[in-house]
């Protein structure tokens, strides 16, 4: 059977926008929705964003306007979810107090969502001429969401040009422990408002650009912690696509019309796909290759990228391999 090659641009990529400009804000920048692939000197590809006059290209507002979207409902999904019962085999002896159950997690991400989409909320509505009114409900309450979200997605291109400004961001991590080094890295020099047992809350700049990316990040997260994000493919580490030669195979989805023949292997890189028999020739073809030239190391080894290694049958010892521990 052909193998079939998706596109990665919606219906309103406009092409000019790949011409001119800055890459796209998208981070990181390989999921970038108008990313081209691009061959390097030493014959590998690589996703490479699209350039924009603007934060984001076209594809990658089209994917902001739709989580504005789905954010409300989300929202509602999870706040239906914080107080969902725990269900265990076994009885558990309940301490004496309340027996309210509420979802830590759920909780730590419901708070930080109701800020920062009412202060974009009120950065938009303060933009010279567009004379929004204040919707006068809570922030952190469905209405105040919906009401926020609403106008952000009719006012994206005012939201994604905002230039840098004041604010401010409340970063936690595990109560009775010391903040971790990569946190404190990503906090730096800035100037800390209040503090407690397990959080902070810092004064940041930020512009429309950090706006698209936290709106994208709170979308994934909501997804995540609901169970509506898609699960890490399995990968076919070891053999190479047979179009863009990335090792970048995964077992491709099930189509969802079932009249359709399903797949076996997914290009993540390139989108192209194999059945089962392309793949077992395809992967014969590479190890014939691989025995005859006396090559026992990976491509992403070949390349200096040990930390990225999760193939058990690549015989290098030049480098940390932690993906290839983890997997064994």
């Amino acid at each position: 059977m052909a193998s079939r090659k998706h596109s990665t641009r919606t219906t309103d990529y406009r092409p000019d926008d790949a011409e001119a400009g800055q890459p796209c804000s998208r981070r990181p920048p390989e999921l970038c929705d108008g990313a081209t692939l691009v061959t390097q000197p030493g014959g590998t590809t690589r996703r490479e964003p699209a350039r924009t006059p603007r934060a984001f290209c076209a594809p990658c507002e089209a994917r902001i306007a739709a989580c504005l979207e789905d954010l409300p409902a989300a929202w509602d999904r999870l706040g239906a979810a914080i107080t969902d019962p725990v269900r265990r085999a076994a009885p558990v002896r309940v301490t004496p107090g309340s027996r309210v159950l509420v979802s830590p997690e759920v909780d730590a991400l419901m708070r930080p969502m109701a800020a920062i989409l009412g202060g974009w909320h009120a950065r938009v509505r303060s933009v010279p001429g567009l004379q929004l009114a204040d919707p006068g409900v809570p922030h952190d309450s469905a209405e105040g969401i919906t009401a926020a979200c609403e106008a952000l997605a009719v006012h994206l291109t005012p939201l994604l040009a905002l230039q840098d400004g004041w604010t401010t961001r409340v970063y936690s991590w595990q109560p009775g422990t010391p903040m971790p080094g990569d946190l404190e890295d990503e906090i730096g020099a800035e100037e800390i408002v209040t503090a407690g047992d397990g959080w902070v809350k810092v004064t940041v700049q930020r512009s429309g650009a950090d706006a698209g990316s936290e709106i994208l990040d709170l979308h994934w997260r909501a997804r995540k912690i609901l169970g509506e994000a898609k699960a890490r493919p399995e990968s076919f580490d070891g053999v190479p696509c047979r179009s863009c030669d990335e090792l970048a195979l995964e077992r491709a989805e099930p189509p969802s019309d079932p009249s359709l023949e399903a797949m076996h292997s997914r290009c993540a890189a390139c989108r192209d796909e194999m059945d089962r028999d392309e793949f077992a020739r395809q992967a014969e073809r590479y190890a014939g290759w691989a025995r005859g030239a006396g090559i026992q190391v990976c491509r992403r080894c070949s390349l200096g990228r040990c930390e990225d290694c999760c193939w058990a049958a690549c015989s290098c010892t030049g480098g940390e391999h932690p993906r290839r521990r983890a997997a064994a």
